[in-house]
């Protein structure tokens, strides 16, 4: 039957390579026809597609229906908030459902990082969990050469196995019906099943799990401020920018240097404005990183324990308190995503304005990388919910 799947890339990595990345990935389905006959539907380009909300909103049936997962591993897509919340939801729902066969990393630029043992890039430690293609030094061959052409055969050997596996039929009845895997919620609940350890020793000025709570729910309030501050930001970044747009309109198209005079306007006045912005990403970035494992742990000792200490108030108001928090980052994450993408463009556009634009894309990206992190508690928040109200997991 036809193969269908999600190739996940940097555009500037292959902007830099000369196209070959996207290349790989017409020889791969080339290789793949060849060898079964059928076709393979590769999703190459986000910008020519849903991309997002589509394989977002469905992953488990992208799985269950065979779909693969092929990211190209470079540096760059490593610091991409897009590629890594890719990389992780494939990745981990993957693990969840047994249908690793069908998440294929490329490496095409191998880097300490990827290798080190001891790294603590959580995107790097769970791609380490599948078996990689290495295209790090065959990326500088031709693509027509002999061991270019060997890997590509055997990348769509790997695709045509994974089409084989069945890692959804029930082991009780091989004909009976599809059984899905655990849901996020599950998971949580499996792990929070074993007790949690923390040191035996408290002394009287250890904080009990109240003052935690206050705590997380102070520097989450901290963060927040960040956010809207950098909102204003972005807000006056936005209007000085469509004030210029129109000069720089009634100037197009030949009056250029009317037009560098406006680009150096603009470079100038939103100067202020960008380098907050950066700041405040980085210091949004490190509140929420800061307390990350905190609130995980706290809303694990809740729900093994909220109900047997008499706070289940405490416990649902926090849950209710963190649901909102997450649900508003990740739709503010579709619009900084989208917001960076149209950004991009202009780093060619004027040198003056270049600096300015990198200032705006490195608090995004770190707003936008805060978030994410935010978005692992969702499944904590569910399986408290769950405990508390005695609800079937979703």
């Amino acid at each position: 039957m036809p193969g269908a799947g999600f190739y996940s890339y940097v555009h500037k990595d292959d902007d830099s390579e000369s196209g070959r990345i996207v290349d790989l990935s017409q020889r791969l389905v080339g290789e793949y026809g060849l060898l079964s006959g059928e076709s393979l539907d590769l999703f190459v380009d986000r910008r020519s597609i849903n991309w997002g909300d589509d394989w977002r909103s469905d992953i488990d049936s992208a799985l269950q229906n065979g779909n693969y997962f092929l990211p190209v591993l470079t540096p760059r897509y490593f610091r991409s908030p897009e590629c890594r919340r890719e990389l992780t939801e494939f990745s981990r729902r993957a693990i969840q459902l047994g249908a690793e066969s069908f998440i294929l990393p490329i490496v095409w630029v191998m880097f300490d990082e990827l290798t080190n043992p001891d790294t603590t890039d959580e995107a790097i430690v769970l791609v380490r969990k599948f078996q990689w293609s290495d295209w790090s030094s065959l990326r500088l061959r031709k693509a027509t050469s002999r061991p270019a052409r060997t890997e590509i055969n055997q990348m769509a050997e790997r695709l045509l196995a994974a089409d084989t596996a069945t890692p959804f039929d029930d082991s009780a009845d091989p004909n009976g019906p599809v059984r899905p895997g655990p849901t996020d919620t599950e998971v949580a609940l499996d792990e929070i099943g074993s007790e949690v350890v923390r040191p035996e020793t408290q002394d009287e000025n250890t904080d009990g799990l109240i003052e935690q709570i206050q705590t997380s729910s102070d520097q989450l309030t901290e963060a927040t401020g960040f956010l809207q501050e950098a909102a204003r930001d972005i807000t006056e970044i936005g209007e000085i920018t469509a004030e210029l747009n129109r000069g720089f309109d009634a100037n197009a198209p030949a009056n250029y240097v009317a037009q560098v005079r406006i680009l150096d306007d603009l470079a100038a006045r939103i100067a202020p404005a960008a380098s907050r912005l950066e700041q405040r990403g980085r210091a949004f970035r490190s509140t929420v990183d800061g307390l990350a494992d905190n609130v995980r742990f706290q809303l694990t000792w809740l729900t093994q324990h909220a109900r047997s200490t008499g706070i289940e108030e405490t416990a649902t108001g926090f849950a209710a308190n963190l649901e909102v928090l997450v649900a508003n980052g990740e739709t503010a994450v579709e619009g900084l995503t989208k917001m960076q993408h149209s950004l991009a463009p202009l780093q060619n556009v004027s040198k003056q304005l270049r600096p300015r634009i990198r200032n705006i894309d490195n608090g995004l990206t770190a707003i936008i990388e805060g978030t994410l992190l935010m978005t692992t508690w969702r499944p904590y928040i569910a399986a408290l919910k769950v405990t508390l109200n005695d609800e079937v997991a979703p």
